[in-house]
């Protein structure tokens, strides 16, 4: 974890959010990146096997298209998409999907294309774990502050994935940047999280694995952010945020 030494909370501070020594209790809200900061993923959107997976999870849909067409209409596609879209924009995936459909003369109607997004989701999904100990620990931080999610994420995967570990109750609110049509590193989903929630820049804090995208963009926000290197981290990283953690407010700014 790139932080001073960490300076533990009293267990009293901590449940009663009263102690003046800890400027832990100056925060309202902490705000957490999703993917390897709470749910620990790994995938492979590239490989042979994805796609062969993702024909077969579609022929049982009974839509029939071969895993080398669906891997080579997902990647030109997708990279085309990327190519066109404005700096610090975020894509949306079902226009990826559907026009891979269109392509292969397949008529997708209503929100069906969101179920056979998550086919895909599954098929290029190698791994996905919530650790038990750190779902009790966001229930107990839950008690004293609003949490949120703050995520470069398409809705298609994240949410399904998230109410699979039942934690959506747990978060006062969800930004993904596929929503917002905004990339993390731009800032403005933190600024749309502190404008809907009515939270000053010192009221929050933010925790993520990404200098890029969670340190850039709380730093164009104004608020702090702690980098963990793991999912193993983010129990100790609250622990740090004792610290006035400022590093990397300046680097950003211009």
């Amino acid at each position: 974890m790139r932080l001073p030494d960490l300076l533990p909370i009293k267990d009293k501070a901590f449940k009663s959010g009263t102690d003046s020594n800890n400027t832990v209790n100056n925060y309202k809200a902490i705000s957490f990146d999703l993917y390897n900061t709470i749910l620990e993923i790994e995938t492979d959107e590239e490989s042979a096997e994805t796609f062969d997976t993702y024909s077969k999870l579609l022929s049982e849909k009974k839509i029939f298209i071969p895993p080398n067409t669906l891997k080579e209409d997902y990647k030109n596609i997708l990279q085309e998409t990327i190519k066109t879209t404005k700096q610090g924009r975020e894509i949306d995936i079902k226009k990826v999907f559907r026009k891979i459909f269109i392509k292969n003369k397949v008529v997708i109607t209503g929100d069906r294309v969101d179920e056979l997004i998550y086919l895909f989701r599954i098929a290029s999904r190698k791994k996905i774990r919530l650790k038990i100990e750190l779902r009790d620990f966001l229930k107990e931080l839950k008690t004293c502050y609003k949490l949120y999610i703050v995520s470069d994420a398409q809705k298609y995967f994240a949410f399904p994935e998230i109410k699979l570990f039942s934690i959506d109750k747990i978060f006062n609110r969800i930004i993904l940047s596929q929503i917002i049509g905004y990339k993390k590193s731009s800032g403005k989903l933190f600024e749309y999280l502190m404008k809907e929630e009515h939270l000053g820049k010192d009221d929050i804090i933010h925790i993520g694995d990404d200098e890029d995208s969670d340190l850039q963009g709380a730093s164009k926000s104004g608020i702090k952010c702690i980098i963990i290197d793991s999912v193993d981290e983010v129990i100790q990283a609250f622990q740090s945020i004792d610290y006035e953690i400022s590093r990397g407010i300046e680097r950003f700014k211009d």
